[in-house]
């Protein structure tokens, strides 16, 4: 993306050539975005911050509309 985008939304699931990456929270960017997840990446709660480890391999599916929803996504 040649201008980054203001606003990119808690969620947003972005490609740059072959780094992959979530936004923990609503910000600029300019990565691709690919699409958005429900699953709250950041919680500082937890003492390690993330239930993800670094390095973890992740797999992202395609859901609708109504099952983003329903896992408690925000459009």
């Amino acid at each position: 993306m040649k201008t980054p985008r203001k606003k990119i939304p808690k969620g947003s699931v972005a490609i740059a050539d072959s780094q992959t990456a979530v936004y923990p929270k609503e910000s600029p960017g300019g990565w691709n975005i690919l699409g958005r997840t429900a699953f709250n990446f950041f919680d500082k709660d937890l003492e390690a911050l993330s239930p993800i480890l670094i390095e973890s391999k992740i797999k992202f599916n395609p859901i609708c509309k109504e099952e983003f929803l329903s896992q408690g996504g925000i459009i």
